[in-house]
């Protein structure tokens, strides 16, 4: 995890921190003043305050969005804010629960401090926004940062590294732009044209577009040609460069070295990857050295980190002992009137194909005869279904007891068996 993904996690956990306390603050002077706030006692409360923060650092820990704050819309950002409330309150109440705290039965306390929370948290978090951009990016704890690249890149690649709160951008090198050494660049050529009487039209190419200072509030301050000193006497910690697919302009291999040589941190796009990204409907992206070859992984899904690995384990886990003793006592029940009306197992098993054509087994309350699959043959006619899917209204392979548990999605339990076990599909 990063700098800036750190410090943006532990800024949010004290902006939601901040917000639940406060709201139950209020929350709770207000069901004192009209009086609905249950008997409790010092240590009720000391437990309450307790149980909130752990909450909130399990939510932390398991449920924190992947995306930057700062890019995040404001749609995004309320569904966000709702999801870690309600998740945040969940848990509260369980612990509450598990406490055996009189102040879980404080219905006004609760339903307030949470629509409150909720309203604090939006609102400590567009602040928090401006803080970053506006403060923090301007502080002496800035990464002072240069990009190079090209004039029909240059805005909107401006823009999306200005988001990026704890860097401080120098200037801007324009590449394929004339530039006069001081303080102003040219992109381009302009174009008019000219209608005489008899309407011909002409067009007359000037020899300079308009000239540009800054793009996007941030100064142009060299091209092609000066680039490199430029760098020299900037005093930069970063430098970011971005040239189009096919970029046919100056190498830049020397310069790239010589930039890494004086200690600044270096940032290349690749043209042939960007080319590619742009063209799939995935962006997940992870570049590193792989068998002393650059390379970059691609994936549908972006691998979860270990936290989430971690917390996702435990849920397939816990919900898996949940079900599977669940399925025990189903089980218990329907044991004997499998057995009585068809001799065989009372489990199926049944292997599947699973992620990336692994093979697993299923596992199932048997609904059918021992012999079903033997006897498709002869019901191929009465199939319901196109390819090789079988399904007919009636089937007389289905037992009674079969029907009964298809109806009810009894048989559907003992997969329960699969979470718990490394064999999952959801593992392979």
């Amino acid at each position: 995890m990063g700098k800036r993904r750190r410090i943006q996690l532990f800024l949010e956990f004290s902006v939601d921190l901040i917000s639940v306390g406060l709201a139950n603050l209020i929350a709770f002077w207000f069901c004192e003043f009209i009086a609905k706030t249950p008997f409790h006692t010092r240590d009720n409360v000391i437990l309450y305050s307790a149980s909130l923060f752990i909450s909130q650092l399990i939510i932390l820990l398991g449920f924190t969005s992947s995306i930057n704050l700062l890019k995040r819309s404001r749609l995004m950002e309320t569904v966000s804010v709702l999801r870690n409330c309600l998740l945040t309150y969940m848990v509260f109440a369980v612990l509450l629960v598990l406490t055996k705290n009189p102040l879980i039965e404080g219905r006004y306390l609760f339903t307030i401090s949470l629509v409150l929370y909720i309203l604090f948290s939006l609102g400590g978090r567009y602040i928090l926004k401006r803080i970053l951009i506006f403060r923090f990016s301007n502080s002496k704890l800035a990464s002072l940062t240069g990009v190079i690249t090209v004039c029909e890149r240059a805005g909107s690649y401006v823009d999306e590294l200005k988001l990026n709160w704890i860097r401080k951008l120098e200037g801007v090198t324009l590449l394929d732009a004339e530039y006069d050494g001081e303080s102003e660049a040219y992109c381009g050529k302009y174009y008019s044209k000219i209608v005489d009487g008899e309407g011909n039209v002409t067009v007359k190419e000037s020899t300079k577009a308009e000239p540009l200072r800054e793009i996007s509030g941030v100064k142009i301050v060299a091209n092609a040609d000066n680039f490199i000193d430029w760098v020299r006497s900037a005093s930069l910690d970063e430098v970011f460069i971005n040239v189009p697919y096919g970029y046919n302009g100056i190498d830049l291999s020397d310069a790239i070295e010589e930039i890494e040589s004086m200690g600044v941190i270096v940032h290349v796009n690749l043209p042939t990857l960007e080319n590619l990204v742009e063209n799939s409907e995935y962006d997940n992206v992870d570049c590193q050295i792989i068998a002393g070859v650059p390379s970059a992984t691609l994936v549908a899904t972006p691998p979860l980190s270990t936290t989430e690995a971690f917390f996702k384990r435990s849920f397939d886990i816990l919900g898996g002992i949940i079900g599977g003793l669940l399925t025990i006592i189903i089980l218990a029940f329907l044991a004997i009137p499998i057995k009585l009306e068809s001799e065989g197992p009372i489990i199926f098993k049944q292997p599947r194909i699973g992620k990336n054509g692994r093979i697993f087994n299923i596992y199932k309350i048997r609904s059918m005869y021992v012999d079903a699959e033997e006897r498709k043959a002869e019901l191929m006619s009465e199939n319901d279904m196109n390819g090789h899917m079988f399904k007919m209204e009636n089937d007389p392979r289905i037992t009674k007891i079969g029907r009964f548990i298809r109806r009810t999605s009894l048989d559907e339990f003992p997969q329960f068996w699969n979470e718990p076990c490394w064999h999952s599909p959801s593992n392979r």
